[in-house]
C-alpha cells in the first residue's frame, strides 16, 4: 500500500493467514529477509481485533473519494504506474492499495451462477483519498481522478461495492454477459431504479 497521507512514502504489507502459525512463519520469512521493515507487527492476533484495525481510518465523519480496478496479473506495469504516482513530494495525500482477491474457490464458480463475472481476476487495485475539511473536496477528488487516469488501463473490470461514478457502459463492463439478466430482474423488482445510489444497473426497457 503507497501512502501519501504522511511526510515518507511508505509501503505496508498486510497480511492474514488462516491457518497453523508455524506454516505462516514460513511463508513470511522472505519478506523479513528482503529487508529490515520500519516496523514489525506480524503475528497471531484475535480475529475480532483484526476486523477492527481499520475502524479509525474509517471512521464515521470522513470525507472520501475512491476508485477500483481489478488487475489479471501483478506485473512491472502496474508497479511502475503505481510508483509513479508518488515522485511528486508535493502531491495531494492519497492512497493506493493492491490487495491479493481471486483464486481459489472464487476461481471454480461458473461465471453466470451469480451476478459476479470476473472470476479469473487475481488482484484489486484500489485509489482513494480521505479527508476532513470540505473545501479540499475538489482537489481530493481530482487527485484520485489523476491516478486512475494512469491505472485504468491496466485493469479489467471492478468491484462493484468500491467505485465512485461510474456509467452505464463500465456497468456492462463488470457484470459481463450476466448484465442483461439483472436488467431483467431489475425490471420486475424495481421498474423505476429506486435502488439507483450503487453500481447501478438499469432496468430492462422490454
Amino acid at each position: 500500500m503507497g501512502d501519501t497521507e504522511s511526510k515518507n512514502r511508505d509501503l505496508t504489507i498486510d497480511i492474514c493467514f488462516s491457518g497453523d502459525a508455524a506454516a505462516g512463519e514460513k511463508l513470511i520469512a522472505p519478506l523479513r529477509r528482503f529487508r529490515k521493515p520500519l516496523r514489525d507487527e506480524i503475528g497471531l492476533v484475535d480475529y475480532r481485533k483484526l476486523q477492527t484495525s481499520s475502524d479509525v481510518e474509517g471512521r464515521h465523519g470522513l470525507l472520501r473519494y475512491q476508485t477500483s480496478g481489478y488487475l489479471l496479473r501483478l506485473g512491472n506495469d502496474v508497479i511502475d504506474a503505481v510508483l509513479a504516482q508518488f515522485e511528486d513530494p508535493e502531491a495531494i495525500p492519497f492512497r493506493v492499495l493492491i490487495m491479493s482477491w481471486g483464486g481459489g474457490q472464487i476461481a471454480r464458480v461458473p461465471r453466470d451462477a451469480t451476478a459476479y463475472w470476473h472470476r479469473d481476476v487475481r488482484w484489486n487495485v484500489n485509489v482513494a483519498s480521505s479527508w476532513t475539511d470540505p473545501a479540499e473536496n475538489d482537489s481530493r477528488k481530482q487527485r484520485v481522478r489523476n491516478a486512475w487516469t494512469a491505472l485504468e488501463p491496466l485493469t479489467h473490470g471492478f468491484y462493484a461495492n468500491s467505485i465512485t461514478g461510474r456509467g452505464a457502459d463500465a456497468m456492462r463492463g463488470t457484470y459481463g454477459a450476466n448484465y442483461d439478466r439483472l436488467a431483467r430482474i431489475k425490471r420486475i423488482y424495481d421498474p423505476n431504479n429506486q435502488l439507483r445510489m450503487n453500481a447501478n444497473v438499469l432496468p430492462a426497457s422490454s
